[in-house]
């Protein structure tokens, strides 16, 4: 009891002491989801992250030749999306299964 206490600090209370059991059948899964999303909401708001959203701006892509293409606005998208280009870089080459660098 102390551990969950220690784990869970104010919520702990909900967790030891559910008002039904999932064994009666009367909560489900997203019932106790919503309830404890609920109590996250109410008590520690700061946590839930709110509307925040990202807008990017969409990628410049121009032809560089017959055989190369050029993301001209790459860094500006990493620098929105507060990500390490080479990460970025390394991620979108592997979805797109192919080779690049950064010029």
């Amino acid at each position: 009891d102390d551990q969950i206490k220690e784990m869970f600090g104010d919520i702990a209370d909900v967790i030891e002491k559910p008002k039904t059991t999932w064994a009666d059948g009367e909560m489900t899964y997203d019932d106790m989801l919503s309830r404890i999303m609920g109590i996250l909401r109410e008590r520690h708001s700061e946590l839930m992250g709110g509307s925040k959203r990202i807008v990017l701006r969409p990628p410049h892509v121009t032809r560089e030749g017959s055989k190369k293409t050029a993301f001209t606005n790459f860094m500006e998208i990493c620098k929105d999306l507060r990500r390490d280009h080479e990460h970025v870089l390394a991620y979108l080459l592997s979805e797109l299964g192919a080779t690049g660098s950064i010029d």
